[in-house]
């Protein structure tokens, strides 16, 4: 639900300087609302119960600072790859970019095996590349229709169509490999869900505010503008428009939730586990973006059902045909043996 809100906001029609209309599209203080989302967790961590930062030991698992600083790595992939998705966000419908988003369990396979040297077995990687054609077919569905649902997508070409797609799984190689991390130290660290969360969050309101956002603010609009923006304005623009606020009030409630939820998931299970949650919630922001196109249509967000959502529809059955094998809710006993890529 966070990422339809993120395309209803981006349609939203708002005063901004000189009394101009525009849509709000503001990515980088979209990121900056989600890592303000993330640090109010912090409210729930040992450091403001205890109050009380507990100093890290070199060979003892990392709590307190120790653990602040390793959050940092996490942090940076987390806001580098959120960037890149609300950059693509603009330019694709959201059940197109939620599905690519399965991708994540491609890049969380291989960094699994190559990194923390869980190695698959030959059930599993036919589960990852069922799920490759599911993806396949899904994005194919993106570059073939014709009609773009929503006015922020009415005069884009398919150039950038397509760079919105590559955006998206190189995002999605960033989040496995966070993940991957986050699993390790959740995992070998003991560190608490919550910790992780705000700690990433403070982190990445560090980066934004005092680097890439005064970057973002100074670079020539006419150039970059994928990268510019007048966060003056959006400010101006966010308390403008009741409609703004209520739906970034109701995206850092979201995001929180989704956060924490997130942690708690990789903490009791894996990395790999996570990501296919992240895949099956696909379905959930279909259903929601065409509820918004049909029921709230003067958000004009959302997409609606055409022929070409019957390819989307398969793509997605692929997908989680891909998964089912995946998790071994179907085998095939011939392809039970481990498989080494390494040889």
């Amino acid at each position: 639900i966070g990422g339809v809100l993120i395309n209803v906001l981006y349609n939203i029609q708002v005063k901004g300087f000189h009394n101009i209309m525009k849509p709000f599209q503001r990515p980088w203080f979209q990121v900056w609302v989600m890592f303000i989302s993330m640090s109010l967790l912090i409210f729930f961590t040992p450091f403001i119960r205890t109050r009380k930062c507990l100093p890290s030991k070199i060979g003892q698992k990392q709590t307190g600072w120790g653990l602040f600083r390793f959050t940092g790595l996490t942090a940076l992939l987390d806001l580098l790859c959120t960037t890149l998705q609300f950059v693509a966000y603009i330019f694709l419908k959201p059940s197109i970019w939620q599905m690519l988003k399965g991708s994540i369990l491609i890049f969380t396979a291989l960094f699994s095996h190559f990194y923390r040297k869980k190695h698959l077995n030959k059930n599993q990687w036919v589960g990852v590349i069922v799920t490759i054609i599911g993806m396949i077919l899904v994005g194919l569905s993106s570059i073939l229709s014709d009609e773009k649902q929503s006015q922020n997508l009415n005069n884009v070409p398919n150039s950038f169509e397509i760079l919105a797609v590559v955006l998206i799984f190189i995002a999605q190689a960033l989040q496995a490999f966070k993940v991957i991390l986050e699993e390790e130290l959740l995992h070998d660290e003991d560190a608490l869900p919550c910790e992780f969360v705000s700690y990433e969050g403070l982190w990445g309101v560090f980066f934004l505010s005092f680097i890439l956002i005064p970057i973002a603010n100074i670079i020539p609009e006419n150039k970059t503008f994928l990268l510019y923006e007048n966060s003056i304005e959006s400010f101006y623009m966010a308390f403008n428009s009741k409609r703004v606020l209520l739906f970034e009030f109701l995206y850092i409630l979201l995001i929180a939730a989704y956060n924490q939820t997130g942690m708690l998931i990789t903490q009791f299970s894996n990395a790999i586990i996570r990501n296919i949650w992240e895949v099956l919630k696909s379905l959930g922001v279909w259903i929601v973006s065409i509820f918004f196109y049909y029921a709230l249509g003067k958000f004009d967000a959302g997409e609606g059902l055409h022929l070409i959502s019957l390819l989307q529809l398969f793509g997605f059955i692929v997908c989680i045909f891909g998964l089912l094998i995946y998790t071994g809710k179907i085998k095939f006993p011939c392809l039970s043996d481990q498989f080494n890529l390494s040889g």
